[in-house]
C-alpha cells in the first residue's frame, strides 16, 4: 500500500495551516499536486489554482514572488512558495504571503514542517492499514472450515505480512474478570505489543483478545509482559499442536470452548487465573458438542434430576467434581458419608442412571457441563 496514493489531503492541508498560522503573523497556503489551494487562512481561496505553487512543483525548488511578479500572475500575491516533498514525491506545495524578503528563511522552516507533518500522516496511515491488514489476517488463520485455496490465500497474505507460519503456535484468549468492562483487554493488547515477544493478536469480540503465541513463549513470559493488567484479565490457553496453518483453528476452538465453560464469581485480586485446556479438557470438550438430538439424549438424565431436586444435583456436581471420590465429596459438603450415599442412591432412582457407574456419570456430566453446573477449574499461577 502507497499512503501517499491520495496525495495531500485538505483534513492535514487545515491542520498545516491551523499550526503554522498560531505562530506565524502571515496566511498560509497548502496545494496539492495539481496546485489547487486545499488548506488557507483565507477560506476564500479553496479550491483556486495557486500559480506560484505550480511553478515550485513542478520546477521542484521554492519560488520567490515579488510584488511585480504578482502583478503578472492570477490571483497571486507576493510571498514564498515551496515544494513539499515526501520520500522523493512532490506531494504539493506550501506558501507563506508576505515580504519575500523577510520570508526566506521562516519559508524553509515551514516548508520543512510541513513535509514532516506529511510524512508523520502518511507514516500512521501505513501503520493503521497494516494494523487491519493484521487483524483480518490472524482472525483468518484460525477460521475453521477452510478449503485448501482458502488456506492457499491466507498463508500468502500472513507472509505478505512477514508472518512465519512455520514457526509453532497456539492460541490465548484474553478476558476482562467479571465486571464492568472498561476497556481492559485494549489495554492488555497494547501491553503485549509492546512485549518484543513476536505475538500476533486481533479482536474476536469486543472484549475478547486472541493472540497467537510461538510455543516456545511461556505463559509466565505473557503474564510478565501484561504488567499491573495481569491482575485484570483471564487468560485462557489453547493446546500446543504444532507448525502449520491447520492447527491454529484447532487451538483456538479449543480455547473458545474453554471460555464456554468459564467458572464464574471474583477470582482474588492477587492471583493469575489461567485456564488451560490440558489441564482440563473434559468440560471443554463436552461444551463444544452440536445442539443436536444425539447430545440431548445424552443430557436427559440430568435434566430430570435437575428439575426434581436441586440439592441432590448439587451432590452429583460435588462427587464429578471430585472424581468419584466418596470422602472428599462427603467433606466438601459437610455431610455423614452414608448421607451422601443415600443421596446418590435417590439421584439414580430420579435420574435413570447411576454417577457412580461409568456410562452414568457420562450422562450426567454431559448435563451438568450443558448447563453451566459444572465447570472448569480455575488454576492460579504463582
Amino acid at each position: 500500500m502507497d499512503p501517499l496514493v491520495d496525495g495531500l489531503g485538505p483534513d492535514l492541508a487545515r491542520r498545516i495551516v491551523e499550526r503554522a498560522m498560531d505562530r506565524l503573523g502571515h496566511n498560509v497556503n497548502v496545494m496539492d499536486a495539481d496546485g489547487v489551494i486545499v488548506g488557507s487562512g483565507d477560506l476564500s481561496r479553496l479550491g483556486e489554482v495557486h500559480e506560484g505553487a505550480l511553478l515550485a512543483i513542478r520546477g521542484g525548488r521554492t519560488v520567490t514572488v515579488d510584488q511585480a511578479l504578482a502583478d503578472r500572475m492570477s490571483g497571486v500575491r507576493p510571498g514564498v512558495n515551496a515544494p513539499i516533498v515526501v520520500d522523493g514525491r512532490t506531494v504539493g506545495a506550501i506558501g507563506l504571503t508576505g515580504d519575500p524578503e523577510t520570508l526566506g528563511e521562516v519559508g524553509h522552516l515551514l516548508q520543512m514542517a510541513a513535509e514532516l507533518m506529511v510524512q508523520q500522516a502518511a507514516d500512521l496511515d501505513d501503520e493503521q492499514w497494516r494494523s487491519t491488514r493484521l487483524d483480518t489476517v490472524v482472525r483468518a488463520l484460525v477460521r475453521p472450515d477452510q478449503d485448501s485455496a482458502e488456506r492457499a490465500t491466507v498463508r500468502r497474505r500472513a507472509e505478505g505480512l512477514g508472518i512465519d507460519l512455520d514457526v509453532p503456535r497456539h492460541a490465548v484468549l484474553v478476558l476482562p474478570r467479571r465486571g464492568p468492562v472498561d476497556g481492559r483487554v485494549h489495554a492488555a493488547r497494547r501491553a503485549l505489543h509492546r512485549s518484543g515477544l513476536h505475538l500476533l493478536t486481533a479482536l474476536l469480540e469486543p472484549e475478547q483478545l486472541l493472540v497467537l503465541v510461538p510455543d516456545d513463549v511461556a505463559t509466565e513470559a505473557l503474564l510478565s509482559a501484561l504488567g499491573p493488567v495481569r491482575r485484570e484479565v483471564v487468560l485462557v490457553v489453547g493446546p500446543s499442536l504444532g507448525p502449520g496453518v491447520d492447527a491454529l483453528p484447532i487451538s483456538c476452538a479449543a480455547a473458545l470452548d474453554v471460555v464456554a465453560v468459564r467458572p464464574p464469581g471474583h477470582p482474588a485480586d492477587d492471583a493469575d487465573v489461567v485456564l488451560r485446556w490440558t489441564d482440563d479438557p473434559l468440560p471443554a470438550l463436552v461444551a463444544g458438542l452440536d445442539d443436536d438430538w444425539r447430545t440431548a439424549a445424552l443430557a436427559d438424565p440430568w435434566n430430570r434430576l435437575a428439575t426434581a431436586d436441586a440439592v441432590l444435583a448439587t451432590t452429583v456436581v460435588a462427587y464429578l467434581e471430585s472424581g468419584g471420590d466418596l470422602a472428599a465429596t462427603a467433606a466438601h459438603l459437610h455431610v455423614h458419608r452414608n448421607t451422601l450415599r443415600y443421596r446418590l442412591d435417590r439421584a439414580a432412582t430420579l435420574s435413570g442412571v447411576d454417577v457412580r457407574d461409568v456410562r452414568g456419570a457420562a450422562h450426567l456430566l454431559v448435563g451438568a457441563v450443558r448447563t453451566g453446573r459444572l465447570c472448569m477449574r480455575t488454576v492460579a499461577d504463582d
